[in-house]
Order: structure tokens, then sequence, then C-alpha cells
């Protein structure tokens, strides 16, 4: 599926789906004083039969207030066209050219900039290329004999083994849950299909064992360890998905293993790009910095059985999603955990597991993030997580809703018609958060069935403290 397709299709679910509800009593939105309101009904059905706006190009200053265009080595393009209600941005730079998905998305390539550059400093000096001229500064080769040659490279390692079996023998045990879980698919099909997809699934099987066997020995020689703790100096995302600073992480990771004993150089820490990609608690994000990437995963599934959330629908999550980065899920995870979100867990997992790229999983935990600041600040105890359509929501004390949507620009269209004009919603005086902006024509509609809008709610305004809600503990790691 494209992106466009697949877009379209989250965000019609998102803001329009459950178009229908049960009948309520309506009440009219309040009209200027002197005003005569017009007619709920008549006023819903002028809405839902448009006319609608076409999606527009916008100018980027307005997507991203407060946002330099041009800075120190790049520079974003002056307008952007508005993709399923998210800015599509171009930004090039002295490191190379970056697209962004949405605001958010911009504003943190443009964070990671001076760690991408620092890192690229770092390939110029004599260490890294002495690592380079002796053929050590990509991890492919050396992979590549792992695999090919077991005895003879695992004849090389070092002593002290006993901690990799460990992790290695619970890795194995991950593949064969994942074997499971395709048998599990595959049940309900005739004998014909059974054997088609039977060398398809030898195939993926090996295929998965190798990636096993391949990650297991990284972590084993250090690779995966560098790359976390290059990525921790200069305060950046090990997992993000910024292909200059993934590029960068990669090559000094691996020419710190083969000995370059680049943890020696001064690169200094560059703050502000690691909270914000994280931004929920401290702890979370050393958690990242510090865990193995399968120890880590191994661990949210632990928190996911705690909450009830076990087998193959929690490891088609934590395991196989291509939606959420390592880190993303480490955050929805202790998102997920809160008190706060307890009475729609299940639905807010579920909305995870139809994630389909990035973006997604980004509306997800910033809608997320933006209800829980809503609880907070306003002190609302009483205050319960659920779904309105595909999006979550709070419902309050007075049974109004609060709804986030973590979007550049709404305007008006048939799926946001569908949502505003629900009967089981409209009069009830319910406030919606947007982080970007509302179009004119939009903003009318919202206001004529009862909602309350609320324009550039930042879910990351609330700094990270060190005493946050903690993280839940680690077992047996």
């Amino acid at each position: 599926m494209n992106y466009r397709i697949a877009s379209i299709a989250f965000f019609t679910a998102t803001l329009g789906a459950c178009a229908s509800g049960g009948p309520i009593a309506v009440k009219p939105a309040a009209a200027p004083p002197g005003v005569a309101p017009a007619p709920v009904s008549a006023q819903r059905n002028s809405d839902l039969n448009g006319p609608f706006e076409t999606v527009p190009r916008m100018p980027t200053s307005e997507l991203a207030p407060g946002l330099e265009l041009s800075g120190p080595g790049y520079r974003i393009s002056t307008d952007a066209a508005i993709v399923d209600y998210y800015g599509q941005f171009e930004m090039r730079s002295d490191m190379g050219t970056l697209t962004a998905d949405g605001t958010q998305e911009l504003r943190l390539r443009v964070r990671e900039l001076p760690a991408v550059r620092t890192l690229d400093q770092v390939t110029t000096t004599e260490v890294f290329t002495d690592a380079v001229s002796r053929g050590v500064e990509k991890p492919a080769n050396a992979v590549q004999q792992v695999a090919t040659q077991p005895k003879d490279t695992l004849a090389g390692l070092p002593q002290g083994i006993g901690r990799f079996l460990v992790r290695s023998a619970r890795n194995i045990k991950d593949l064969a849950l994942d074997i499971n879980d395709a048998a599990v698919n595959a049940r309900d099909k005739s004998d014909a299909e059974e054997e088609e997809e039977a060398a398809v699934a030898q195939e993926r099987r090996s295929a998965r064992a190798q990636r096993v066997a391949t990650s297991a020995t990284l972590n084993y020689i250090g690779y995966n360890k560098a790359r976390r703790e290059i990525a921790r100096e200069v305060g950046a995302d090990p997992y993000s998905t910024n292909p200059l600073l993934d590029e960068r992480l990669d090559r000094l990771a691996w020419a710190s293993w083969s000995g370059a004993k680049l943890s020696g150089l001064t690169i200094g820490l560059i703050g502000g790009v690691a909270g914000q990609a994280l931004g929920y608690a401290r702890d979370a994000y050393r958690l990242v910095w510090e865990l193995p990437p399968e120890d880590l995963k191994r661990r949210n599934l632990e928190v996911l059985a705690d909450l009830g959330i076990a087998g193959k629908p929690a490891r088609d999550l934590v395991r196989r999603s291509k939606a959420f980065t390592l880190t993303q899920q480490t955050e929805f995870v202790e998102l997920l955990r809160l008190p706060l979100f307890a009475p729609a867990r299940g639905e807010l997992f579920d909305l995870a597991l139809a994630a389909e790229r990035e973006i997604h999983a980004r509306f997800l935990i910033d809608a997320m993030r933006m209800l829980k600041n809503v609880a907070e600040d306003e002190h609302r105890t009483q205050a319960q997580a659920t779904v309105i359509g595909a999006s979550p929501a709070l419902r309050l004390r007075d049974g109004s809703y609060v709804m986030a949507l973590p979007v550049d620009y709404l305007y008006w269209s048939p799926e946001i018609a569908q949502f505003v004009w629900r009967d089981d919603l409209i009069g009830r005086r319910n406030r919606i958060l947007v982080t970007g902006s509302v179009s004119p024509q939009a903003l009318d509609a919202f206001s004529q069935a009862g909602w309350i809008v609320r324009e550039r709610i930042d879910p990351y305004r609330k700094e990270v403290e060190e005493e946050a809600a903690q993280t839940a503990p680690l077992r047996g790691m």
C-alpha cells in the first residue's frame, strides 16, 4: 500500500469512523447576541453536502510558526503541500537533503542537524580514517562472515561469552514464538494454499533466523552498544529514522568497535534532541540508550503482559510493527501504562496495531501526550480515556469530551464533516485540540456543532523533569 492510500485510510478512520451514534438530545451552539441560531439539522445537512475545500499548499511559516526557515547550513522550503492534514516539507542542508512528514518531524530534523554535523566531523579525524584504512568501516562483511563461517569467526571471539549465550537462548525462544505465530496465521487455508506457502514460510524462517543470529552477534561484539553510546554522547535518538543521522551512527559505531576508541574523543553533548524524541520521562529515554534492542523489546513485552496484553498481538507490535521505531514503541508502552489510559488500553493498543507508517505512530503518541497534559493541568481526576472513531479522547465528568488531533492543518473535507456532525457529539460543548491550525470554514462548522476549538497546542510543551513518572521496573535483564 503506498503512502497516500495508507494515510488516507488511517486518517479517514481516525476522523470519520463511526459517524453514526445513539440518539441524544441535541442543543444548538450558542449564537452571537442578536443573531438567531440556525437550526442544527439544517446546518448539519448543509455542511454534510459541501462544498468542501480543496487540498491547499501553505507557507511553511504558517505551518511551523517560530521555526527559522534558514539557519547554519540549512534551508527549508518556503511552502508545503498539505497531504492528509500534514505538511510535506523539504530541508536542504550541508549534510544532505531531507523530507519531513509534518511539522513535528521537521522540527526534530532541525534539532538533529547539529548532532549529524558533529558526527560527520568525527569521521574526518585520524582515528576514524585509520579504521577505514583497515577495512572495518562497515559491518556488512564481518556480519556475512559470522553467517557463512561461524566456527572460524566464533573461535576468534574473546572469552566471557556466558551472558551472550543467555541472551541468544532467549532470542531462539522468541524465534520459536514468531514461527508459531506464522502457523496460527496459516490456519483455515486449503491444502493447496498451505503447500504453496510452505516454501515461502521456510524461506522466511531462514531469513528470520539469520536476522536473529546477526543481531545477537552484533550485540556481543559491542556494535549496538557502541552505537547507543555515541548517540547518547550527542544527545540523539539511536533509533531515529533520519537517514543522515542513521548513516553516521552506523559508520562511527563500527569504527568504534573495530578499535578506533571513539569514546575517547571529545564529541560533546548536544542538548534538546533526546528530550524531544521521547519526552514522557527521562528514565524511559535512558532505557533506549542503555538496553540492547532485544532486551528493550523483551522489556516492552513484559510491560504489555502486565497490562493484560500478551501473546501474538503484543509480539506483532513489539517485534513486527513497521510504524513504530523502538524509541516510539517504548514511549507508547509507557503512556499506555498510565492509570489515565486504563479504561481504553485495549482500543488504544488496537490503534497502534493498525498504524502503518511512522506518521501514524506519531499521531497516536502525540494525541496521548496532549490528553495527559489536559488531565494534569486541569486536575481532572475523574477524566476517563476513551476512543472516539479511531482517535484518543477524554470523557469528562460533565459528559463532554476532549479530543486531540495532532495535525498541521485541519481543512473542511467530507470525513471532517462526518466527524463534526456525529449525532452523539453535537452540542455537548466538546473541545478539540489541534497542534496546528484550522481553516476558517472548518472552524465555523465546528462552532455551529457546539465544539470549542483550541489551536497551536504543543504536545511537547512540558519539559521533562527528573522526578517525572517512573518507568516500569526491569526484570531479569
